[in-house]
């Protein structure tokens, strides 16, 4: 099972966001997976992160590691 903190960047500022621990229950989950867990986000309206890196729908994730979610 993947563990994964997301930080949800609210779409009015960037200065304060929410944070969220999604377990994912797949071998090699990417970030579309996550997408799909995560029914209240949709992959169209926000960019995805590893720190400063930018990440595309279909990277892997990276059990224990935290993504930055920001509107687009």
């Amino acid at each position: 099972m993947f563990k994964i903190t997301i930080r949800i960047f609210p779409k009015n500022r960037r200065a304060s966001f929410s944070s969220r621990e999604v377990h994912i229950d797949m071998e090699k989950p990417t970030v579309l997976d996550l997408f799909k867990h995560c029914s209240d986000l949709s992959i169209d309206d926000y960019i995805i992160s590893r720190g400063i890196t930018f990440i595309k729908p279909n990277d892997s994730l990276i059990n224990g590691e935290t993504l930055n979610i920001m509107p687009k």
